[in-house]
């Protein structure tokens, strides 16, 4: 997954996926 990536960078991003609970 690409967003694997992303989502060490972008932790704020993860954060907001979260509350969209997509976390994948």
């Amino acid at each position: 997954s690409k967003h694997s990536i992303l989502w060490v960078t972008d932790f704020p991003m993860f954060e907001w996926n979260s509350s969209e609970q997509r976390f994948e």
